[in-house]
């Protein structure tokens, strides 16, 4: 019986720890919707999950991906956004550290080529901050990413 008591507790423990690991791993900037047609004109929200560390978030500054035309923010209430060159900024909030939100959208034109558009984010805290910068999804602070892609067709069955 003592073994059963140990072993037990210590699979509780691997299995909490794998959990913590995943939600973390998958705490991101995300934007929605994450791909879009070739050449139109959309709007995206970029869902923040969570601050620098436990610092509320303050500022967003986005770099407009090559291809990406007729950029535009608009600030969700309690924050403004401005395009200063090829950056989108957002400041405002502060957004809470540990309660996802949204800061606000961003409207574009996609380029013609299909392919992906890293939307590289800076974002700062009140204290700290941090850069989703990396092209990779496997890395621990990946860049928003949407794909420029062909619409897709409806599967045969469904419809009218």
């Amino acid at each position: 019986m003592r073994v059963t008591k140990r072993v037990i507790p210590a699979a509780l423990i691997g299995v909490v720890a794998t959990f913590t690991f995943a939600v973390s791993a998958g705490a991101h900037i995300e934007p929605d919707p994450s791909s879009v047609k070739p050449g139109s004109t959309n709007t995206i929200a970029f869902g923040i999950e969570h601050g620098c560390d436990e610092s509320p978030t303050t500022k967003l500054a986005f770099q407009i991906p090559k291809g990406a035309t007729k950029v535009t923010p608009q600030g969700a209430t309690g924050w403004t956004g401005e395009v200063t060159g090829r950056v989108v900024t957002f400041t405002g909030g502060p957004l809470d550290s540990n309660t996802p939100g949204e800061i606000g959208e961003i409207k574009f034109t996609a380029p013609k080529k299909t392919g992906t558009l890293y939307w590289k984010v800076v974002q700062t805290c009140e204290v700290g901050e941090t850069r989703w910068v990396s092209k990779s999804e496997k890395a621990d602070h990946p860049a928003p990413a949407i794909t420029v892609g062909k619409a897709k067709k409806k599967e045969s069955g469904q419809g009218h």
